[in-house]
């Protein structure tokens, strides 16, 4: 449940933050910022 929860908002923030065409990299930032918050 928290895992995909911290995927979920990892997702969310890479599409806030990038336009559509980085969507993957941004996703993947995301992901990053999420893995370094925890």
């Amino acid at each position: 449940m928290v895992k995909l929860q911290l995927f979920a908002g990892a997702i969310m923030m890479g599409i806030v933050d990038g336009e559509k065409e980085n969507l993957k990299i941004s996703i993947w930032r995301g992901l990053r910022q999420t893995s370094l918050n925890l």
